[in-house]
């Protein structure tokens, strides 16, 4: 039988938002702003409010089971999830090990809470005064537990594909940085290689397009024995060889899984 949440999939253009009916008013409405701003259209407020409700909080107000832990624990493995899946499906040719270092850092207690600050969680945080107190909105420990625990309360409340789109809007510039850092000359050295054993070739590049943008000013070409294949823009032409690269190696990869 179809739950309430898959009957309002197709419903997607229209703001759904559940909320029980104790909290207040001011409350559900910070809670729709946040969803809306980050492009939330179907989700469990309550559960948000769960999510951003720290353990000395819940003690005081003396509530059972109404902190974030669960949900920060729910939350912490979706995130590694996406990651994972995004670095598998984008970056065909990267080890496990590279995955693994990027992944790590990507997840860190230091980058989410960088992220949490830049949503506003720290002041949508129910804390405890004894937290308050001690700068609890501040601590690493603390913002980084909440944004797991808000895409907790996603993923149980809303469709997998927005609690991903959230997830990826978020730390998809951090792992193109630690790609491009890492990785630029990699592609072009794993792409001679298969190309080598693929057609008898090297692989030569060519710059088909200059822009104004100065995060795509050159779009490259990567041909192979007079074929074109992939193409990449970056804000230079190694950045661009870099990304085309990449996607060549990726329909490579997909049209070899065809046969």
């Amino acid at each position: 039988m179809p739950s309430v949440i898959d009957k309002l999939l197709g419903r997607q253009e229209e703001e759904v938002f559940f909320f029980d009916d104790e909290m207040g008013e001011k409350r559900v409405d910070e809670l729709k702003r946040f969803c809306r701003d980050n492009a939330l259209k179907l989700a469990d407020l309550s559960l948000i409010d769960t999510a951003l409700t720290h353990s000395s909080y819940a003690n005081e107000a003396g509530y059972e089971f109404a902190d974030y832990e669960r949900l920060e624990f729910l939350g912490d493995a979706v995130i590694e999830l996406v990651v994972v899946e995004h670095l598998y499906n984008e970056y065909p040719e990267m080890n496990e090990g590279d995955m693994t270092k990027i992944k790590s850092e990507v997840v860190s207690q230091s980058a989410l809470s960088e992220i949490a600050k830049n949503l506003g969680l720290s002041r949508l945080l129910n804390l405890g005064k004894s937290e308050v107190l001690s700068r609890g909105r501040r601590k690493p420990s603390i913002l980084s537990d909440a944004f797991e625990s808000v895409v907790g309360a996603l993923y149980l409340s809303g469709p997998l594909e927005q609690t991903e789109r959230f997830i990826l809007a978020n730390v998809g510039d951090r792992i193109t940085e630690l790609v491009r850092k890492g990785n630029i000359d990699n592609y072009k050295s794993l792409l001679q290689k298969r190309s080598q054993r693929l057609f008898g070739a090297e692989p030569t590049y060519r710059v088909v397009a200059r822009g104004d943008d100065p995060r795509s000013r050159f779009t490259t070409e990567v041909v192979i024995k007079n074929r074109p294949y992939g193409r990449g823009s970056g804000r230079n032409k190694k950045e661009a060889e870099m990304r085309a690269a990449q996607k060549t190696l990726k329909m490579l990869r997909k049209k070899n899984a065809k046969k």
